[in-house]
């Protein structure tokens, strides 16, 4: 009881701790997967940005991510259902169309006559990888890739239910600790995936820093078939 006469709730210390370490166990199975957001964190670090641009991609997720979790623990019985129907076709299709894009815009980039001047990390060449999102910027790239993906979107209503149902049920503190538990393991590894980008590119020469740019357009162009194929035609490419 406080001195305004109100009866106040205090959530129990252990429960919370739980959470956490929970949160901390079950979220590597999302946050550290391969997939575009991965691909996008390694090529737009190789700007010579390293982890800084992984970071402004894990922001991006962050405002995409932040809302729909809110919504699941407010309503997450009836999300699950209108992911499997038209919308999570939609949200495939748009996923599968941006993805592709990437690629063909890094394609572009890995056969521009300037990439050459990539070498050293200072050239136009690499500037040009800025292109790579047409323009959107690391931050967008990552709300995009982040709301467009029905998989990830799925997975905090299957690997991340538990988490929903416990954080719900301690209410807005609950959802508090889950979340800051979850999102920092976003933020540690798409900066480390910048930064990965960001010195392999400047230790590449220029036929170098060409091949990876398409071998990262066939990654994704390889994420992007798996959506489609898994949605459609009930195949995984990926164990």
């Amino acid at each position: 009881m406080n001195f305004s006469g109100k009866v106040t709730m205090t959530l129990p210390l252990m429960s919370l701790a739980a959470l956490a370490a929970m949160t901390v166990a079950v979220s590597p199975s999302g946050a550290m997967s391969p997939g575009p957001l991965t691909a996008s964190a390694i090529v737009l670090g190789g700007q010579s940005r390293g982890w800084r641009a992984g970071l402004l991609v894990a922001l991006g997720h962050t405002l995409a991510e932040l809302p729909y979790v809110i919504l699941l623990c407010v309503a997450f019985r009836y999300v699950g259902s209108v992911l499997q129907g038209p919308v999570g076709v939609a949200l495939v299709i748009g996923a599968a169309v941006f993805i592709t894009y990437f690629a063909v815009l890094l394609i572009r980039d890995a056969l521009r006559p300037d990439a050459s001047s990539s070498q050293g990390g200072s050239g136009s060449g690499r500037r040009s990888v800025v292109s790579v999102s047409g323009g959107l910027g690391p931050v967008l790239t990552g709300f995009l890739l982040t709301a467009l993906n029905a998989y990830f979107l799925l997975w905090w209503v299957s690997a991340g239910l538990t988490l929903i149902v416990t954080a719900s049920s301690l209410g807005v503190i609950g959802v508090a600790v889950m979340y800051v538990s979850h999102v920092w393991l976003d933020y540690v590894w798409l900066g480390a995936m910048g930064e990965v980008g960001g010195r392999g590119a400047a230790l590449m020469g220029s036929r170098g820093y060409r091949v990876f740019l398409m071998v990262m357009a066939a990654i994704l162009l390889f994420f992007a078939l798996n959506m489609v194929l898994a949605r459609f035609a009930g195949i995984s490419l990926l164990p």
